[in-house]
């Protein structure tokens, strides 16, 4: 189960990595952030907590949805009241387990959506930014039109209601996306022409405030379809992703099964090979007929008691026919086996275990008087007498069976139910294959886990947790002790042992402040009662503050900043602190990344340069970085360059060996005699003799 959650929880860390990373990046919004990950944090658990529910309210509804089918069955074929109630029994609980299972995956869902969207919310909190306004008008109609135009007052305010209602009527009558461009032009001409009436020029103000609106709508269009396409594209992400954490989950809970029942059967049969190829004929039965692989392994093993392995499937064949043709359930199979076992292991037939068979509709007297030659009607006496053995009389009701309801299996497996349930089984060979091959693959660190914990570095662990453990008591025994003194010398008026001088001078004043009060509360006071649990909060304010200033507390301030200088330190160059930050650009990114990749591949065709290299080269400039001087460090991944002939690229291990070997291996020999008149003379050699040498390794490539 403990693999199982952390599969589920993998989104949930994904989410609030990219969340931590994308408001480390932020600046003066610190607070939202802290809000978005406090709610993408509790999602996650709410998603793996209704994750767990649903996938175990579905496995106990498959449970109940056999019994029920089992019910209906008998129900159909006595009418007892007895079984009419198990069944409405058994159908309630069913459908309460259907609703609850569909319940808690609509609530992890949910949950999973309300973790996309907030961190959608804070991708776009961290990217946010003013771009700033005004300065149109006046670029366009130069600083004193303009002026006027932006002056504009009544006449903006009453565009602004004409704008609104624009607003209203244009989605009511045009709907989306139209709306949104008439609005955006309708606005424009209103609220152009309220500025051009402030100037005289309605018309002109008019005129620019369309061109103006019709640019914000088709933008505005454009961002509400590129938002969709992310939104899509991330969805469709984020569903397959779940999707095989789901099948993984489900894969290794049936593996984890199978792989029990295999050392089961090697047990029994005698070796991992004769049990494999046993199973692998299980799994092929189970596609075909109404039963499923635990159905037929846990058949199987009362089987293998009498019968030997080709003859037990043989069996369930033959009586997954007499299900099909009798409408049987699994207890009638379950009796069906214990008679046949019973008469083979005692070679006894008697009325007791024929009986098994004619109560659920089996003729064992025909099939017993086809099988010996007899007359129907003497059957029960020769079985009465012992003159019938429990193996003959086994092999005749099997031979029956073949006779009457031979093949009946197969055409019941093309009903609809039936290709549920076996689509059901196959789907579950799926998902076991990865479950299968995950546990497997598990071991291998499971063993080592096992290995190590259970060895010397297990012993150390448990010594820190001690001491952990020690420390964090002391700590709150400590502040215990601050609580406990301060309302003692308060309220009793005994001496402290943990606060200063002036802390306890503090709280002797309070003392007497509430033994002041104290007497007047007795004489009626109420005013004086407040005064006492005044005091009181008081002594445990002090106190608080009094242990929180303390030296053990501020040393346990101090190491906690060491800790995070030191974690700072060791992570900073890790390309782990930029992974979360590299997946968020790449959800931020719309159809217009895709055009941009479609146009590079263009620029190159079979190797050769492509004879629109140069018309596309100005956009290329704009979108990409030319680094002609040199660049010491690419600042991230997926950083665009453009780069020219004759210069170098190497990878980050090169980059860094070369940096390492730079380093090290620069000396610098200084002939003849160094003039030193003052101090500053020794600082403006360093830095002249640094220059000359960035120079030269920009100019040799050194």
């Amino acid at each position: 189960m403990a693999d199982s959650i952390s599969i589920v929880m993998k989104m949930n860390d994904d989410i609030t990595g990219k969340l931590k990373s994308i408001a480390s990046t932020s600046k003066g919004v610190s607070k939202e952030f802290e809000v978005l990950e406090n709610r993408t944090e509790a999602l996650g658990k709410r998603y793996a907590y209704f994750n767990q529910l649903s996938a175990e309210a579905s496995a106990k509804g498959l449970e109940v949805k056999r019994a029920l089918d089992e019910a209906s069955k008998s129900f159909k074929k006595t009418g007892e009241e007895a079984d009419k109630v198990r069944f409405q029994r058994l159908r309630e609980e069913y459908e309460a387990l259907k609703a609850s299972a569909k319940s808690y995956s609509e609530e992890a869902e949910n949950a999973r959506k309300d973790m996309r969207e907030t961190y959608d919310t804070a991708r776009k909190l961290g990217g946010s930014g003013g771009a700033g306004s005004g300065g149109f008008l006046n670029r366009i109609f130069g600083s004193d039109l303009g002026g006027k135009l932006s002056q504009a007052g009544i006449s903006m305010m009453l565009g602004n209601v004409v704008a609104s209602g624009a607003d209203i009527f244009s989605e009511s009558i045009f709907g989306q996306p139209t709306a949104t461009l008439s609005s955006s032009i309708i606005s424009g001409i209103t609220s152009g022409a309220a500025a051009g009436a402030m100037a005289g020029i309605p018309v002109i103000g008019a005129v620019a405030g369309g061109i103006s609106g019709v640019a914000s709508g088709a933008l505005q269009i454009y961002q509400q379809k590129d938002e969709a396409f992310k939104d899509y594209y991330q969805g469709l992400y984020e569903t397959v992703n779940a999707g095989t954490e789901e099948d993984l989950i489900a894969g290794s809970t049936i593996a984890g099964s199978r792989e029990q029942t295999m050392m089961a059967f090697s047990q029994r049969l005698g070796g991992d090979k004769a049990a494999a190829a046993y199973l692998e004929q299980v799994r092929e039965m189970a596609k075909d007929t109404n039963y499923t692989y635990d159905e037929i392994t846990g058949y199987s093993k009362l089987l293998l008691n009498s019968y030997g392995t080709d003859e037990t499937l043989d069996v369930l064949m033959r009586l997954s026919d007499a299900t099909a043709g009798l409408n049987l359930n699994s207890s009638d199979i379950e009796m069906f086996i214990s008679g046949l076992s019973r008469m083979r292991t005692t070679d006894k037939a008697t009325q007791e275990y024929l009986n098994y068979f004619s109560e659920r509709g089996v003729d064992v007297y025909q099939a017993l008087a086809d099988a010996t030659g007899a007359e129907k009607s003497s059957i029960a006496d020769m079985v009465s007498g012992g003159k019938i053995s429990g193996g003959t009389a086994a092999q005749a009701i099997l031979d029956y069976i073949q006779q009457e309801y031979g093949g009946l299996s197969k055409q019941l497996a093309s009903s609809y139910d039936a290709m549920t349930d076996n689509l059901g089984d196959v789907m579950a060979d799926i998902q076991a294959s990865g479950g299968s091959a995950y546990i497997e693959a598990r071991k291998e660190g499971r063993e080592a886990d096992l290995a190590a914990y259970g060895g010397t570095l297990g012993e150390k662990l448990a010594e820190v947790n001690a001491v952990a453990g020690e420390v964090k008591a002391y700590g709150e025994n400590l502040e215990s002790q601050f609580q406990r003194e301060a309302l003692s010398a308060v309220l009793e008026g005994t001496d402290t042992t943990v606060f200063s001088a002036e802390d306890q001078q503090k709280l002797e004043e309070m003392r007497t402040q509430f033994q002041e009060a104290s007497e007047a509360y007795e004489n009626g006071s109420l005013e004086a009662g407040q005064k006492m649990v005044d005091l009181k909060e008081q002594a445990q304010a002090l106190a608080t503050a009094a242990y929180e200033s303390s030296e053990w507390y501020q040393k346990t301030q101090d190491a906690t900043l060491d800790q995070i200088a030191a974690i700072r330190d060791n992570t900073a160059g890790l390309e782990a602190a930029t992974n979360a930050l590299t997946i968020s650009n790449a959800f931020s990114k719309g159809k217009a990344s895709v055009y941009l990749e479609h146009m590079a591949e263009d620029l190159v065709v079979s190797g050769q340069q492509s004879e629109t290299l140069n018309d596309y080269m100005s956009i290329g400039e704009i979108v990409a970085n030319s680094n002609a001087y040199g660049l010491k460090y690419v600042p991230y991944n997926g950083y665009p360059a453009l780069l020219h002939q004759g210069e170098q690229v190497l990878t980050a291990e090169e980059a860094r060996r070369k940096n390492r070997t730079a380093a090290e291996g620069v000396s610098v020999t200084i002939t003849g005699p160094v003039t030193v008149r003052q101090d500053s003379d020794i600082d403006a050699i360093a830095v002249r003799l640094a220059q000359e040498l960035e120079a030269r390794a920009l100019a040799y490539g050194g």
